[in-house]
């Protein structure tokens, strides 16, 4: 008996703790009367319909949620408005629609509403802040909400500070303005702020003085932004004073500018850029796998990192940056990189490929250029010893160098200058008379006459591996900078023994899996690899595209990859080069 009454006493305890659900009109007729009601854990379900108030979640750990938490259906999204425009009639500044602002804790939700007529709450930055929803010092997520016709001074539509993390999950920020900064987002004073799954679209920031219609932080803000699209001259601006720290990653942005004038930072990671501008920024810039189309990058006055890009394809884009480094590695550059590295930063191009020219401002320290293409010029103005071009292929260009410093070097090693016309290396020594050149295993070709350096006499190290021979490229027409098996460029034909330029040697390899040459994978190419296999017959014309596998060698490895591929229960050959 002493256990069963144990039992029943631990059945009771359970029932009486169990997080309760308040029905809103039914339980309680206002969203705000329901959150009054609610203890931790409660979850206040409100039933579609216009309610003309605001809420305040008085520091609770709650769900209030519209009916979509439990259906799904987006239009009960549309039909249950928090309406804070009508909220006191006759009042002027009926305040925020949804407050945190109590210290509420993690697990706290907002959940399925359209939120519109807030008109923020007075806050740190000297204004009021957030029309659609403020947070200070809470913690909260605001799911599944459409954020719309909001209005303040700062953060039109979401605001937070004092180390409040708020985060926003598929969420609609569109149409909001701030009368100051801020016009769709606003963070302030150690704010965080995240966006997951989010669409930034049509705020306004009219009198906002750096653009700041999608965003505006200042002192010490974060905001990252996950799976969001970015949209109308949104202009994203991330602290004006002290180390503000910003991060995109697998984002779409249309018709947006970034920008940043403090020692902060900005990571923009696997996203896709669209006629956008990040102009002038003061922080470090970090591009990692990402696509830019009809866009341009700048960094202003960085003696840090400055603009680091990796892995990232810039079509009819270029990096325009003043009074900063550029660190660019395993990329395209469609317009090319200006200005770059002044004042004792560096350059470094690694890996890439730059269509346009390259060119820095004063006392670069040791620009180096690297395993990369450049169809342009490069022009180095005053950089700090030595200048490297190394294992690089400069196609319809030169290599200048304006000398400001003493002791100044040039060195191209195991590289190619295509110059079409025109010295391959300009050189202007200014006052500089102990500028030296060394060119070592490489290729100069195009220029006009017998005058392959231009420019003031300077001594020249070690010409003895200088060649001046067409480089025979694979399909210079069609940006194919590869090397014929014959060209001067390939180990086995000059006296140093290295690969020049940026390219391997091999021009044949356009199909895998056509054995035969004939432009075509089909049964043939198996009966041409079977008897070289098997059968004195002649060598594939090109062994590349009889190598399906691509492992360098020709085998039956190879003829069992292509049966299985024609058969459909195999890969595709690997890719040529």
């Amino acid at each position: 008996m002493k256990t069963a009454g144990l039992v029943l006493l631990a059945t009771v305890t359970a029932a009486a703790t169990q997080a309760a659900i308040i029905n809103v009109p039914a339980d309680e007729t206002t969203i705000q009367a329901g959150i009054d009601a609610a203890g931790p854990g409660d979850t206040v379900l409100v039933a579609p319909g216009h309610y003309s108030e605001r809420i305040d979640f008085r520091g609770k750990t709650i769900t209030v949620a519209g009916e979509y938490l439990f259906s799904g259906d987006t239009a009960h999204i549309v039909n249950t408005v928090i309406d804070a425009g009508a909220a006191v009639t006759g009042t002027p500044n009926p305040g925020s629609a949804v407050s945190f602002a109590g210290g509420e804790g993690a697990g706290t939700l907002l959940v399925g509403f359209k939120i519109t007529g807030g008109t923020g709450t007075l806050s740190g930055a000297g204004g009021t802040g957030g029309g659609g929803v403020y947070c200070n010092a809470g913690t909260a997520e605001v799911r599944n909400c459409i954020i719309n016709g909001n209005t303040a001074d700062y953060g039109g539509g979401v605001y937070c500070q004092n180390s409040a993390p708020l985060a926003l999950t598929d969420c609609e920020i569109t149409g909001n303005e701030a009368m100051m900064e801020g016009g769709g987002l606003g963070v302030y004073s150690d704010g965080r702020l995240s966006l997951r799954r989010c669409h930034l679209e049509s705020n306004l920031a009219p009198a906002g003085l750096n653009n700041t219609s999608g965003f505006w932080g200042d002192w010490h803000p974060v905001l990252t932004m996950e799976n969001c699209v970015i949209a109308f001259d949104q202009g994203l601006y991330c602290d004006q004073h002290d180390f503000g720290v910003c991060s995109l990653d697998s984002c779409v942005l249309y018709s947006v500018e970034i920008k940043d004038w403090s020692a902060g930072s900005w990571t923009i990671t696997n996203s896709h850029l669209y006629s956008c501008s990040i102009p002038q920024m003061y922080a470090d810039l970090f591009l990692t796998n990402d696509s830019l189309f009809d866009s341009y990058v700048g960094v202003l006055d960085r003696m840090g990192h400055g603009c680091v890009v990796r892995n990232c394809a810039l079509i009819r884009s270029g990096i325009r940056n003043y009074h900063a480094a550029a660190n660019v590695d395993s990329s395209f550059i469609g317009d090319g990189i200006t200005d770059a590295g002044y004042q004792y930063s560096d350059v470094e191009i690694k890996n890439s490929i730059v269509y346009g020219d390259i060119t820095t401002g004063g006392y670069c320290i040791s620009p180096l250029i690297q395993n990369s293409v450049v169809v342009g010029t490069i022009s180095m103005s005053g950089p700090w010893p030595p200048t490297v071009v190394e294992n690089s292929t400069i196609v319809d260009g030169h290599v200048e160098i304006v000398s400001m410093v003493a002791d100044d070097r040039l060195e191209i090693i195991n590289s190619i200058v295509f110059t079409g016309g025109g010295p391959a290396v300009i050189i202007d020594g200014g006052e500089w008379a102990d500028m030296t050149l060394q060119v070592g295993c490489s290729d100069n070709w195009g220029f006009s006459g017998d005058d392959w350096l231009g420019g003031d006499a300077v001594p020249v190290l070690d010409t003895s591996d200088l060649y001046f021979l067409d480089p025979l490229f694979c399909d210079p027409g069609n940006a194919d900078y590869r090397l014929q098996e014959s060209s001067v460029g390939a180990p086995a034909n000059n006296n140093c023994g290295v690969l020049m330029g940026a390219k391997e040697v091999g021009c044949c390899c356009i199909l895998r899996g056509d054995v035969d040459h004939d432009g075509t994978v089909l049964v043939l190419d198996i009966i041409y690899l079977v008897d070289w296999l098997f059968k004195p017959a002649p060598a594939p014309p090109c062994l590349e595209e009889a190598d399906l596998n691509g492992n360098g060698e020709v085998n039956v490895l190879d003829l069992i990859y292509i049966v299985e591929y024609m058969w459909d229960y195999g890969p595709p050959p690997v890719p040529c080069p």
